[in-house]
């Protein structure tokens, strides 16, 4: 009876991460224990994400939601995912994994322009007096940062025209991700750095916080090409207000893959970039340390799946530009 003894695909020069125009090259071994007539082997090269989402209906049950997005799908004759096509048996196949990252620089023009400040003013009414609108301003330097450098908030002022005495301001820095799955949406947020003024301010007072700057943390860059998974990051100013709803501004950030230069020199790595006022970070870190765990090997579709690693570890994408 004729076996498949071994079947594998495999990548040269094998890389944590590739990106758009890179070549990959690589082999395909297939050994049988006797000589076999196949009708050829071939090639695919498929790019895709897949998301499944788990819902809690309160009081009926849960229900699950999955969805997949094709990017990319090619197939060769011989050299990735190869096919081996027998004439009576089911195909065989082959898969190696690897990850495509998206380049985004923070060199480009586009994310180098001075964001127009963020603006919000309110008023809290009073049965007893009129009061003046409480106007929150601020604004960022630019679009586009990378892990370890600092965002200088760009005139950051609050002016109190109530009668009331706002108890704080409040700087977070905050990653928003978005599973979709069909019709069905499900949204997370995770606060990387807060930051307090702890300074009260009195009625008709003018605040500005002087030097209020983040540091930004290790985490996925801007994902905004894939439908079914986004990663959004914005800076959120909140204005503590006692005995009403307090009220925020968000100020919009994109983490690139490319790191920004100063004067033809690469920003300090992100373990140099710390401070004894934020909590030390030894490396960057690989995906499993950003999303807190690791993804399993997907792929709903496919039997007698000949595969060498039981699930696929993104690993945190940068590029550090040498010219």
């Amino acid at each position: 009876m004729v076996k498949i003894e071994s079947f594998q695909v495999s990548i040269f020069d094998f890389q944590d991460r590739y990106y758009p125009g890179q070549t990959i090259e690589g082999v395909v071994r297939l050994k049988l224990n006797q000589i076999l007539q196949i009708k050829f082997i071939r090639v695919k090269i498929c790019g895709r994400s897949q998301s499944k989402l788990k819902l809690n209906h309160s009081g009926h049950g849960t229900t699950t939601h999955r969805d997949e997005e094709v990017f990319h799908s090619e197939a060769i004759i011989l050299a990735g995912k190869a096919r081996v096509r027998r004439p009576w048996k089911v195909d065989e196949i082959a898969q190696a994994t690897f990850n495509v990252q998206e380049i985004i620089d923070c060199n480009a023009e586009e994310y180098n322009v001075l964001p127009p400040p963020v603006r919000k003013e309110w008023r809290l009414y009073s049965l007893l007096s009129k009061n003046r609108p409480i106007v929150l301003t601020a604004g960022t330097e630019r679009l586009a940062y990378f892990p370890g450098e600092r965002i200088e908030i760009v005139d950051p002022k609050v002016i109190n025209g109530s009668s009331r005495t706002l108890t704080n301001i409040r700087v977070e820095f905050i990653q928003k991700v978005t599973y979709k799955a069909r019709e069905h949406k499900l949204g997370r947020k995770k606060c990387f750095r807060t930051k307090n003024s702890n300074k009260p301010i009195k009625p008709e007072e003018t605040f500005s916080w002087s030097n209020l700057s983040m540091l930004v943390p290790a985490a996925p860059p801007t994902l905004g090409s894939n439908t079914l998974i986004t990663i959004k990051y914005f800076i959120k100013i909140t204005v503590i207000i006692p005995y009403s709803f307090n009220q925020y501004i968000k100020l919009p950030i994109v983490i690139g893959t490319v790191p920004l230069r100063y004067g033809g020199e690469l920003p300090p790595t992100y373990a140099d970039a710390q401070n004894a006022d934020n909590t030390p970070d030894a490396t960057l870190p690989n995906y499993s340390d950003c999303v807190e765990r690791s993804i399993g090997y997907v792929d709903l579709d496919i039997e007698n799946l000949y595969k060498h690693d039981d699930e696929i570890l993104p690993r945190y994408p940068s590029i550090f530009p040498t010219q």
